[in-house]
């Protein structure tokens, strides 16, 4: 694990801060702040002997329900849409990534960005979810209803012939 600390810290170019916060779970500090300038939670432990994750342990999540609630069948999956678009996973609130050394950097940068879009969410007020229905609609007629052969370059003029 010393080996990956130093890794990660010549790669930062030693701008960072690393703290065993339990057993084999460290918390990165890095100069990479949300809007409001609260510095991005992040955490890496080791899976095995090739691979680390990179998670929150929930601090996005909790974080962002301060000012937006998940209370809803459709933000729920517009979450999941955003971690899953973004090749993270989650588990009872903890978004995480795994990586490998190689990629060790780079991927932590992609987390840190991931966990900033994800706390954006809070943007989503009602007005923009609804300026989503048709691009919801769309989605829907084009798999739920693909036995019909939908067409969504007809327009009304053209069905009646007009």
């Amino acid at each position: 694990m010393i080996e990956l600390l130093e890794h990660i810290k010549t790669s930062f170019n030693n701008k960072i801060n690393i703290r065993e916060k339990r057993p084999g779970i460290y918390q990165l500090f890095l100069p990479i702040y949300h809007e409001d300038g609260d510095m991005i939670d992040i955490f890496i432990e080791q899976n095995d002997n090739q691979t680390y994750r990179i998670c929150d342990y929930g601090m996005t999540i909790m974080r962002l329900s301060y000012s937006y609630e998940i209370d809803t069948v459709n933000k729920e999956t517009i979450l999941q849409k955003m971690i899953t678009e973004n090749k993270l996973s989650e588990d009872n609130g903890n978004i995480y990534y795994n990586t490998k050394l190689e990629s060790l950097y780079s991927d932590i940068l992609h987390v840190c960005q991931s966990y900033m879009k994800i706390g954006s969410m809070r943007y989503f007020k009602r007005e923009v979810i609804e300026s989503m229905f048709y691009e919801i609609l769309d989605e829907y007629i084009t798999t739920e209803l693909s036995d019909y052969n939908p067409n969504k370059n007809i327009g009304s003029c053209q069905i009646f012939g007009d």
